[in-house]
């Protein structure tokens, strides 16, 4: 029997991603084993799932030692290129994950599936892979541009994959541009089928939404490069500021929604300097519940944004001093931009109401060019994989 290996880190994306892969490969004959780094992340592995889906599962142990938290803003030891940051990189791979995947690999797989190949660890692992000639795949985790630090210099997608598995064809198109030496194939995303074939409610009548309905989400941009913790927090705090009056004149909740990485208690605390009972921390639904009633969403560089425009929510685009708008959201037409530092008030109210039907007529064409396979990425990709490892 095949034996295939599916790396994950989060619990959300990540494994909403490979999980229905996961099991029509195992329909198919295929021994499918999930190997989890959610824990090393501080997060949790969806362990309930996997028993129920009697998918067998390793997980590495969480780490508690100072310096490596994942949330950001709570850095001790430096950024990617620091020398203590790195040594101790080198401790915890030498130490830790790599003494923990060695027995998992024993014997080794015919092939494996990772989300990154540049993050740490998965950097490692990935050459710890191509080093025992175990051939893997890179599952595109999340919409691609370059990233002002990426790690050692090396872009997402050029660490040894035999083939990369793009969302569609904006995003193979980049990988090409970057001349990439893996195959790239335009495959789609599995954990937008149920979306696309409309098999999933998203009703919620535990979320107090309002009149007009304006969903933050904010992601870890000062980790990638593009500005610091702090000037993360003051762009949030100027749109709140900016936007206090027309919230309470025109009955508007603005709902924040953080990434699983980013610290909640520095946004609680920039809200807190501003007199309103507008805004509603939208952390405990999952974020289609959210968007069900959602005029706007509002983002940083996010997959967010394509979520929200699959589900016909417009998008506003914040601008990143010295970066401008990232991923071209804005560039393509399919979303409104937004300069905290100048008076946009007004492109947001035009956004959820007159703007409406324009950009939701821009965003549906839009998403055609980033998403392949829509509806049925599952069955795409698992006749790929088959043929892969049958050596078709």
């Amino acid at each position: 029997m095949k034996v295939i290996h599916f790396y994950i880190s989060n619990p959300n994306h990540h494994w909403q991603m490979v999980k229905p892969v996961m099991v029509q490969l195992k329909l198919n004959q295929i021994q499918v084993v999930l190997i989890s780094l959610c824990e090393f992340r501080r997060m949790q592995t969806p362990v309930q799932e996997l028993q129920d889906l009697r998918i067998p599962y390793v997980c590495l142990a969480s780490l508690k030692l100072k310096g490596t938290s994942t949330s950001t803003g709570k850095k001790y030891i430096g950024g990617n290129q620091a020398i203590v940051r790195n040594l101790i990189r080198e401790v915890i791979w030498h130490l830790k994950v790599k003494k923990e995947l060695g027995p998992v690999n024993q014997p080794a797989p015919d092939w494996a599936v990772v989300p990154n190949d540049i993050a740490y660890p998965f950097s490692k692992i990935c050459k710890w892979l191509t080093k025992k000639k175990i051939p893997f795949l890179l599952f595109q985790e999340g919409i691609r541009f370059p990233l002002p630090n990426e790690e050692g210099g090396m872009p997402y997608g050029t660490n040894g994959a035999k083939e990369i598995l793009t969302w569609g064809v904006a995003s193979t198109r980049y990988f090409l541009n970057l001349g990439v030496k893996s195959k790239v194939i335009s495959a789609g995303n599995p954990r937008f089928d149920t979306i696309f074939n409309q098999k999933m409610k998203f009703e919620n009548n535990q979320i107090p939404f309002a009149k007009y309905n304006i969903l933050y989400v904010s992601n870890p941009v000062d980790d990638q490069g593009f500005c610091s913790h702090d000037e993360k927090i003051r762009l949030f705090t100027k749109f709140v500021q900016s936007m206090k009056e027309m919230m309470d004149e025109r009955d508007i909740h603005l709902f924040v929604r953080l990434h699983p990485r980013e610290d909640l208690e520095s946004f609680k605390s920039a809200a807190a300097t501003i007199a309103t009972n507008r805004i509603i921390w939208a952390q405990q639904f999952s974020l289609f519940e959210y968007l069900q009633k959602m005029d706007l969403t509002i983002v940083l560089a996010s997959t967010v944004g394509l979520e929200s425009m699959m589900v016909n929510v417009p998008i506003g685009v914040i601008k990143l001093p010295g970066h401008g708008f990232v991923f071209d959201y804005v560039q393509s037409g399919s979303a409104v931009g937004i300069d905290v530092d100048t008076d946009f008030t007004d492109h947001v109210w035009n956004a959820i109401t007159v703007d409406q039907s324009v950009l939701k007529e821009k965003s549906l064409a839009y998403i055609k060019t980033q998403l392949a396979n829509r509806g049925d990425s599952v069955t795409y990709i698992t006749n790929h994989i088959l043929n892969l490892v049958n050596g078709h």
